[in-house]
């Protein structure tokens, strides 16, 4: 906790000064700015998103008929305009559609509001419309278990140092043993958020919204934060991690860390629009649910908090939800990190969730 903690306090530094200038968009269509580059919304706010199946037909989306009730076109006006990035694409109906750098955008029908994104991650193939920050080709953009990062080239983590000043760094002498500046080519010129320093021995270095950059010399391989526990010394945390609620745990499994409730029992979601058995059924209205299922129940007072809401049952009882999907845990995990629920695959309509917020499904995972 003490890392995330440490990523969360540099994040929100790094946030007081802003990137570059947000990206042209058409009318109607709206930016909102986040440390790892601009997301894209509508006028309402509400999150827009790509689909990676409509890479394989460009210009031409692959989103019709059902696909197209979930996941609703972004319709663009008959007279629309190139905009920058920003075009449009004829859909088989006739109409338009807005898309920028060629994929086609998208809003999303179980969408929670405007400060939501439930759709992200959705079966790895949608994502939300975004405009990453533009990187100097000695980094790169990382996605860790405390959020979107800035490394180097290779996935290093890059490191920020408290003592230093803008553009201006402190660590020399011993300070090097432990750090390594990251280097500037000679010729390097700096363009917002980026500048360079020139160091006591004549080499550049890299700096970030004024904030020489350096990798922890101690760490061996991409997404280590062991620099993070060092006093003064912050991994560059782009955009933190969405907090979870107080109930929501980390487990260890052998298929990676999963969420999990306070007792360390993993949680899962159930889509209701899924075939097979349990989610095929409905009993009152409502998908029919094996015994063994279990709905994570909320307090009467509990409040959403981002991709987390909670819904009221029929029988006025609160249950948590996750982007949308009632939340589940199931009698047979007996210890932490079991999560027989799925174990040995079966029925797609039921996924744990691991912490990277996406789904992990039990045919993808088999059995042992």
């Amino acid at each position: 906790m003490r890392s995330l903690a440490f990523a969360a306090a540099a994040a929100a530094l790094l946030a007081a000064l802003p990137l570059a200038a947000a990206p042209d968009v058409p009318g109607g269509i709206g930016v909102k700015e986040r440390g790892d580059g601009f997301v894209f919304v509508t006028d309402k706010g509400m999150a827009l998103y790509t689909f990676d199946r409509d890479l394989r037909t460009p210009g031409e989306s692959a989103c019709e008929a059902d696909c197209a009730k979930q996941w609703p076109p972004l319709v663009a006006p008959g007279d629309a305009k190139v905009v920058g990035e920003w075009g449009t694409i004829s859909r088989k109906d006739g109409t338009k559609q807005w898309a920028y750098k060629s994929r086609p955008l998208y809003t999303y029908a179980q969408e929670g509001g405007p400060s939501t994104a439930y759709g992200d991650g959705s079966g790895e193939a949608w994502y939300v419309a975004y405009d990453p920050i533009q990187t100097p080709q000695e980094f790169s953009i990382t996605n860790t278990t405390l959020g979107r990062m800035l490394a180097d080239a290779r996935g290093m983590t890059v490191y920020s140092f408290d003592s230093d000043k803008a553009d201006k760094s402190a660590c020399t002498d011993k300070c090097l043993n432990d750090w390594q500046p990251v280097e500037a080519p000679i010729a390097a010129k700096g363009r917002a958020p980026w500048s360079t320093l020139t160091r006591p021995d004549g080499t550049k270095q890299w700096a970030y919204k004024g904030k020489p950059l350096y990798r922890y010399l101690h760490e061996a391989s991409a997404n280590e934060f062991a620099g993070n526990t060092v006093a003064k010394w912050h991994a560059l945390v782009l955009e933190p991690q969405a907090p979870y609620p107080t109930w929501v745990t980390v487990q260890g499994s052998d298929a990676g860390p999963l969420l999990a409730d306070r007792t360390g029992r993993t949680i899962y979601t159930h889509a209701v629009a899924a075939g097979g058995r349990r989610g095929g059924a409905m009993c009152d209205g409502e998908p029919c649910i094996d015994a063994e299922w279990k709905p994570v129940l909320a307090d009467a007072d509990a409040k959403p908090e981002g991709n987390w809401s909670v819904m009221t049952n029929k029988d006025g009882t609160k249950q948590w939800a996750y982007r949308g999907s009632k939340l589940f845990t199931n009698t047979r995990d007996k210890r932490a990190g079991d999560f027989l629920g799925i174990r040995f695959g079966g029925d797609r309509s039921w996924a744990a969730i691991m912490r990277s917020g996406l789904p992990m499904q039990g045919v993808s995972v088999g059995g042992g």
